[in-house]
């Protein structure tokens, strides 16, 4: 719910909670950063007047103003010279960094700039530290339209007010109670002067539109609207949180070795909850969320597919196939030398490390008095190549060997192979051929990758 009127003593009680949240009740005393993305507009304006104040009120604290120069707008340096002039006007000491914009394809530039700010700002805030930005209860309905407008339940619960920020670094939104206007109003009774950004004008981009057309017809109707839908998605982040709680608690059930989904439990599941186990085991897995339609393929793939079947489904920058039962996250492959290569000094030089042969006295590993000069590095080697591994009484297909060590098909290709004289006589991290192999605590040949 919003408040009557935004004001410093509000602000600072709001502040120190999140401070005393976060850091303790003995805050004053710990030698903490407080961060502003300061963009010189309405909102930061205020929030930078408050946050002058509160300084002053506590001293122990490092506070600073961070400005980001997008270079966007012809005004751009009038801007950043307008944050310098107020910020000496505050007391407070800024920071303005420079950055270059560049724009993907199907990557909005709103959302380019904002990484870009981020990045920014964490590399500004010293652990352990806090920053605040200006959003506030408009900006807040705004996010929750513009997600009802892309589908799914990504950004439905809005802005979240405190958000962990890394490494003992938290982001917190002081204004978040608190309507454009009411912003307005307190910047007026304090004589605050401010930048108008022309492109927030500009109703080609959405967030525009919503601030311009959209907002001002649903505020005039329903003049609650904007708590009630703040309300609401403080309510859908209580029941996502909780639903995470849940997940967690159950997931043991459900992982398998290396991070994989085990899929026979997980078939036994209702749909509904199938769903929500296989989103959270790609958000464990630090991977984008598959699209509604990507989701269900993903269902009725694992689910349904015959045991003999191969399963692959593409998502945004990996895979996840099935094997031995189990649903695995794949990365694309690394793209490997076709052909033998031939050993240089002590090793083989490829696009993503060293690899390189060392003596040891421990492990599976090649006889010393080898020819390692003839030693030649493969990759992808036919499934029918013939190898004595020294786990085993007689000689057996590489492809057999794979199967019965559970190495799934898109790895098989990665791992590194050595052939002496056309025989195959090691797979790094598997085994070594009977008959090169080093005997009880006698020094030999092991291939790794150099540090």
């Amino acid at each position: 719910m919003s408040s009557p009127s935004l004001g410093y003593t509000a602000f600072e009680t709001a502040l120190q909670r999140e401070l005393q949240r976060r850091f303790g009740v003995n805050w004053p005393e710990q030698s903490l950063k407080l961060v502003l993305g300061y963009s010189g507009g309405l909102d930061s304006e205020v929030l930078a007047h408050l946050l002058s104040r509160f300084a002053v009120s506590w001293p122990s604290l490092t506070v600073s103003l961070v400005h980001v120069h997008h270079g966007l707008s012809e005004n751009a340096d009038e801007w950043a010279q307008h944050c310098q002039t107020r910020a000496a006007e505050y007391g407070l000491p800024i920071e303005v960094h420079r950055v270059s914009l560049q724009k993907p394809s199907r990557t909005s530039l709103e959302a380019i700039a904002r990484e870009a700010r981020y990045q920014v700002f964490y590399e500004c805030l010293a652990a352990p530290g806090l920053l605040l930005t200006a959003h506030h209860l408009d900006d807040q309905t705004e996010t929750q339209l513009l997600a009802l407008k892309r589908g799914g339940l990504k950004g439905l619960s809005g802005v979240a007010r405190s958000r962990e920020f890394g490494d003992d670094r938290f982001v917190f939104r002081p204004l978040l109670d608190w309507t454009r206007e009411q912003i307005s109003e307190c910047a007026k009774r304090h004589g605050l002067v401010n930048i108008e950004d022309e492109s927030n004008q500009d109703t080609r981009f959405d967030r525009n539109f919503l601030r311009q057309r959209v907002l001002p017809e649903l505020n005039q109707r329903w003049p609650s609207f904007r708590a009630s839908a703040a309300r609401s998605g403080q309510l859908l982040a209580e029941q996502t949180e909780a639903l995470k709680v849940l997940l967690a608690s159950v997931w043991p059930d459900y992982q398998a070795d290396n991070g994989a989904l085990a899929l026979s439990k997980w078939r036994e599941q209702p749909v509904v909850l199938r769903s929500q186990l296989l989103r959270y085991w790609l958000e464990l897995q630090g991977k984008a969320m598959p699209s509604a339609a990507q989701t269900q393929q993903l269902l009725s793939q694992l689910a349904e597919a015959k045991a003999d079947a191969k399963v692959i489904v593409e998502l945004d920058g990996y895979s996840v196939r099935r094997f031995g039962d189990c649903a695995h996250v794949v990365e694309p492959p690394i793209m490997r030398p076709m052909g033998a290569m031939p050993i240089e000094s002590d090793g083989w030089i490829l696009n993503d490390g060293r690899l390189q042969l060392r003596l040891v006295s421990q492990g599976a590993r090649l006889r010393r008095d080898i020819d390692i000069t003839k030693l030649e590095l493969v990759f992808g080697a036919p499934s029918s190549t013939r190898c004595h591994p020294h786990f085993r009484d007689r000689s057996r297909s590489l492809k057999k060997l794979w199967q019965e060590l559970s190495v799934p098909p898109w790895q098989r290709d990665q791992v590194p192979l050595l052939f002496l004289d056309g025989q195959l006589v090691l797979a790094m991290g598997y085994w070594v051929d009977k008959s090169c192999l080093a005997l009880d605590e006698q020094a030999g040949w092991q291939l790794s990758w150099a540090d």
